[in-house]
């Protein structure tokens, strides 16, 4: 019986609910990414040890992660910094896509903050 796509959806709303969490400023940046990694991990190792259920185990965790990094980078780019200088005008920062990149995936593979 081929049960990737229940699964998968089962794994989604999981992140979407971490996900959650973090927005609503429950977890910081290193809980969320280092729980959405436990949570893809165990999913894989499961999948892995049950044959029966997929194929191909690594295109599932490749999507959750794929998922799962998309999902925070898109909150991070909607996340603005006013400024506010001295002559009355507001200068808006975005985040820098790149740093962010790297920066999920550092703390995805390192389970710390980039130094």
């Amino acid at each position: 019986m081929k049960c990737t796509g229940t699964i998968e959806g089962t794994v989604k709303f999981i992140i979407d609910q971490l996900h959650k969490m973090y927005v609503e400023d429950k977890l910081d940046d290193s809980d969320y990414i280092r729980c959405v990694k436990k949570i893809i991990n165990a999913t894989d190792t499961y999948l892995k040890s049950q044959k029966e259920v997929t194929v191909e185990p690594n295109l599932l965790k490749d999507g959750l992660y794929t998922y799962s990094k998309e999902l925070w980078l898109k909150r991070q780019a909607s996340e603005q910094i006013d400024t506010d200088t001295t002559d009355g005008n507001v200068i808006v920062i975005q985040p820098n896509d790149d740093y962010q990149d790297y920066y999920y995936d550092y703390i995805y593979s390192q389970d710390l903050y980039p130094r």
